[in-house]
């Protein structure tokens, strides 16, 4: 293939390590390491983090590095999260180049190699693409987004376009990224706060300060596997509540110039979706209040928001109780069947 010979003729092939969280998803980890083994470009070691599984995963993983010892790492540690896990894996990876993949999802068998053509040609620090959302094994397949649009961006271009959500999703895995951008990223002392959610975002941001250029094609070879039976969906979670908004603060703070007003208005629309999930319950109050408290406060940026969602701003302060019935009539009869 013309691809791969690009690849070769310009970096000699270069290592790419591929970190592997994993945790309890013995069902997954087979189907995932299966897709990394069959890329088609072949220079990759795969850095399998079992994050203290209490099920086979781990056992599976030794087994895959059994049979590929040239080219599958186990880590095995006690249960730290995914952002530890990853971390650990950076660490020891050896690549020029590093991606992620979470243990319980796929790739497609040529993803690897069209990011790290892209950036070879772009002679870009970040290589980046779209997804697939894949509804229980394939009941429905939604797409991010799949447009075949191709954009190279500098710094700020970057940064506005994964604070704004315009086709750059915040996760990691969708992403392949020159190692060097670590080197500065991992010494920012907001890491150690240790994020269990909107942990991807944050990371993403420090690196796209770090990079001078990236790439991005909306082709979708990541299937982020969804199971509306998951039992992690319908636990609720407070963290889920204050990790994002902490995340979002802090790059509000952290940004300057024009980049301000898309952080101000991802910091915004957070603190909405927080009220929205904690209005009505008790044992939370204080920090509802306290989100309120803030919307009031920044609700002289609310220019930011579009109109509809300025609208949602001005509802929610004046009336909670009828802005969270009418939210979730809205779910339920429309947004629900989009994304389940």
């Amino acid at each position: 293939m013309n691809d791969i010979n690009t690849v070769k003729t310009k970096t000699e092939s270069p290592l790419i390590s591929l970190i592997v969280p994993a945790h309890n998803i013995e069902s997954y980890l087979s189907d995932c390491l299966d897709s990394i083994l069959m890329q088609s470009y072949r220079n990759i070691e795969i850095i399998v983090i079992d994050d203290g599984s209490a099920d086979n995963t781990g056992k599976t993983a030794d087994d895959y590095r059994k049979k590929h010892q040239d080219r599958i790492i186990c880590i095995h540690q006690k249960n730290m999260g995914v952002s530890k896990a990853r971390l650990n894996g950076i660490a020891v990876a050896h690549g020029q180049w590093i991606g992620f993949v979470d243990g319980d999802d796929c790739v497609e068998n040529d993803m690897y190699e069209r990011l790290l053509n892209n950036a070879l040609t772009s002679n870009a620090d970040i290589s980046h693409c779209g997804f697939q959302i894949v509804v229980n094994q394939g009941e429905r397949i939604h797409y991010f987004y799949n447009t075949g649009k191709k954009k190279e961006q500098n710094k700020e271009e970057g940064i506005r376009d994964l604070i704004s959500g315009e086709f750059i999703e915040p996760s990691l895995c969708n992403k392949l990224f020159r190692r060097f951008l670590f080197d500065n990223a991992l010494k920012n002392e907001v890491l150690n706060n240790d994020y269990r959610f909107n942990e991807d975002l944050l990371l993403n941001y420090l690196l796209f300060k770090e990079s001078d250029k990236a790439v991005y094609e909306d082709f979708c070879p990541y299937h982020y596997m969804s199971r509306v039976d998951s039992a992690s969906r319908s636990v609720f979670n407070i963290r889920r509540i204050t990790d994002p908004l902490a995340v979002q603060r802090f790059i509000l703070e952290d940004t300057e110039g024009e980049l301000k007003k898309e952080a101000y208005r991802g910091y915004l629309m957070t603190c909405i979706n927080a009220c929205i999930s904690l209005h009505g319950k008790e044992e939370y109050s204080g920090i509802y209040d306290e989100i309120r408290d803030t919307l009031h406060q920044y609700d002289f940026c609310s220019h930011v928001l579009s109109g509809r969602l300025s609208f949602k701003l001005h509802l929610l302060l004046m009336s909670p109780g009828l802005f969270c019935i009418l939210y979730k009539f809205y779910t339920e009869h429309f947004q629900k069947k989009k994304y389940e």
